[in-house]
């Protein structure tokens, strides 16, 4: 894609984006918070909604944007982090 870091930063800080939780949910065995947000600049909107396991990681994010729909289901089980990366918070 041919956009500039900066373009998208620029667009960020104009755009709206409203968050609320929306339940709770179970994603692949595992018991998720449920969040429904819209993000939007006065022209197109995007809604959606994210997954968060109780590990805080993203679990499963779906939305659409201009009539097209997206469902992402994330897999942690096969993911090794690189040789000699520190872990966030030194544990």
């Amino acid at each position: 894609m041919g956009i500039d870091i900066k373009d998208l930063t620029d667009d960020v800080s104009t755009t709206k984006l409203t968050c609320r939780r929306g339940g709770s949910d179970t994603v692949n065995g595992e018991s998720a918070a449920k969040f429904e947000i819209q993000m939007g600049d006065g022209g197109a909107v995007t809604a959606g909604k994210i997954w968060v396991s109780s590990k805080n990681l993203v679990v499963k994010s779906e939305g659409s944007t201009e009539g097209g729909r997206y469902v992402t289901v994330y897999d942690y089980a096969h993911v090794t982090p690189p040789a000699g990366a520190v872990r966030m918070g030194g544990h």
